[in-house]
């Protein structure tokens, strides 16, 4: 019973991602989206040079999003573009997209990671 509630039919998992996804990359949502830190935090934290132990939770933290994205992709069939082989420094490009994007950084930093990832790895979807 427990297993049917969360994984529901294939039809209501892609509806609730897109929903999720939706929610996380638009923008005039990310006030709303609760996060942990925000992406002039993150930023600060993937660009010590002083502290190597921020550079590490920020790689953690993009790395955890991205593996978030993956695991609803799993139970869903709908997801990131993310394809295999690519690797954790790759997934560091967040750091471009912010710094490309500063009237974003007060916003979530999950969400801006999601972003990140979007734009880098799914070009033309609008997902």
């Amino acid at each position: 019973m427990m297993a049917a509630l969360i994984l529901g039919n294939t039809a209501m998992k892609k509806l609730a991602f897109a929903a999720l996804t939706a929610l996380l990359t638009a923008s005039s949502c990310f006030a709303e989206v609760r996060s942990y830190q925000n992406g002039n935090e993150l930023l600060a934290d993937c660009t010590s040079n002083k502290h190597p132990e921020r550079r590490a939770f920020c790689i953690g933290y993009a790395e955890g999003v991205v593996d978030s994205l993956e695991l609803t992709r799993q139970f869903t069939g709908v997801g990131t573009c993310v394809r295999l082989g690519v690797t954790g420094g790759q997934i560091m490009d967040v750091i471009k997209y912010l710094r490309e994007h500063p009237e974003t950084r007060d916003n979530g930093a999950a969400g801006l990671v999601v972003s990140a990832v979007a734009a880098s790895f799914c070009p033309g979807d609008d997902a």
